[in-house]
């Protein structure tokens, strides 16, 4: 909670549960593009994402500590995130698409 922001320098992940709670907190995070880390974040949108390499990661922590408004523009999209991850919702949209494919 007190962070600015979170790095997650991974060199491989599957759907890192971390970052939608980090999301959820409204930090933005600098994460490698591996696994499904892309799909939970949207680059320059909702994180940033840099390939797996230390000058991928030497350029995207350097951005974060240089360019405060890379980090601003990100946390002030955050502003709603936690909907995206609101299991009720993600049910009801699941159960809604199952519904409309029986219906054909």
């Amino acid at each position: 909670k007190n962070a600015d922001f979170y790095i997650m320098p991974s060199e491989s992940e599957g759907w890192p549960l971390i970052i939608a709670e980090t999301l959820i907190l409204q930090r933005p995070i600098l994460a490698t593009d591996v696994g499904g880390i892309p799909e939970m974040i949207d680059h320059n949108i909702t994180g940033y994402l840099t390939e797996y390499s230390e000058e991928g990661l030497y350029n995207g922590i350097k951005e974060f500590l240089t360019n405060k408004n890379t980090v601003a523009n990100i946390q002030a999209n955050l502003k709603n995130i936690e909907d995206r991850f609101d299991n009720k919702k993600i049910f009801d949209t699941v159960e809604e698409i199952i519904e409309s494919v029986l219906k054909k």
